[in-house]
């Protein structure tokens, strides 16, 4: 094996994540029962063909603007075989973690707490009862690409040659995820962040300039998409414009956010009554261990160790 490959913590995530897969398709997956907008789509598709489809799914919701084409060309495809959807959100939640390992990487150097996050993220908490209903096997992707977009961000900030493809890169990736589902539209402020920390050799000032003037293309292609969903297109009752102006709906949804911890410990009930709570708890403390152990029995001098040693907690 290549030795950039042996030390590439995006390699070795993408090992684990295939492997997962290969044990969740040789057991068997079950996909649950079709929610009711898989079968609308499916009845929309043989009534009117793809561009009925299209046509439906935007004067329905013209929030996800690239969704019907998406949807569309998928049941061209795949027409109503369910593995085939349940595999692409899979494989997306894969390289989710991926490409978090990037991003993770690039910013901090450090193999190990890289690998443990890309891994984090692709084994986050759905219960099975809910990943395999296929309702969301296109918006799924689109997190795949907005973790894809700040690592190409990411890489061209590290100087990887050539500076504009990566950034060019990076810019197409957002406007396609937040054009398929617009709840990636804050996604601005998550790149922000990564420019800013990436330049910890400049000045205060500098560097929150400079990581503005990179996120000027996403925040004008955010900022027209977001008039668009809310002004121009029928918008969703939930983001349509209401009387208390924009002042009560920033509240509104600051306050919601709040709900985070209750909803995750919600989740954290669902798994006790599920009897997978044990196993998450156990696999934690042993991992845990296993770090410890590594850093304290491997051999200071080897060419294996060396290797090892890049993921443990001393490397």
């Amino acid at each position: 094996m290549p030795e950039r490959l042996r030390q590439s913590p995006l390699f070795i995530t993408a090992l684990i994540g295939l492997a997962l897969l290969l044990i969740l398709f040789a057991r068997g997956i079950d996909y649950g029962p079709l929610q009711t907008d898989v079968l609308i789509f499916r009845t929309w598709y043989r009534d009117s063909g793809p561009q009925g489809l299209i046509d439906q799914m935007f004067a329905v919701n013209q929030r996800h603007i690239l969704a019907g084409p998406v949807v569309a060309a998928g049941m061209s495809i795949f027409g109503e075989n369910n593995a085939p959807y349940n595999a692409l959100m899979l494989i997306s939640r894969v390289f989710q973690g991926v490409f978090l390992t990037g991003v993770i990487y690039q910013l901090t150097r450090q193999r190990l707490f890289a690998l443990c996050a890309g891994l984090a993220l692709m084994f986050s908490l759905i219960r099975v009862a809910e990943l395999y209903q296929q309702i969301n096997w296109f918006i799924e992707p689109t997190l795949t690409l907005l973790l894809a977009s700040s690592y190409c961000y990411l890489l061209a900030l590290r100087g990887k040659s050539p500076f504009w493809l990566w950034y060019a890169l990076s810019i197409g990736l957002y406007v396609v995820s937040v054009l398929i589902y617009e709840a990636g539209l804050p996604w601005i402020a998550v790149n922000f962040a990564l420019g800013w920390l990436a330049r910890d050799t400049e000045n205060l000032r500098k560097r929150t300039l400079l990581a503005l003037r990179d996120t000027l293309p996403l925040i004008i292609t955010g900022g027209i998409i977001a008039v668009l969903v809310l002004f121009v297109f029928a918008p969703w009752s939930g983001l349509a414009p209401d009387e208390g102006g924009l002042l009560a709906r920033l509240i509104s949804e600051l306050i919601a956010a709040l709900n985070f911890p209750a909803r995750y410990a919600n989740l954290l009930t669902l798994m006790q009554q599920d009897n997978t709570l044990p196993l998450l708890l156990g696999s934690m403390i042993g991992a845990g261990l296993l770090l410890i152990a590594l850093a304290r029995l491997l051999p200071t001098e080897n060419d294996d160790a060396d290797l090892l040693r890049m993921y443990a907690p001393c490397g």
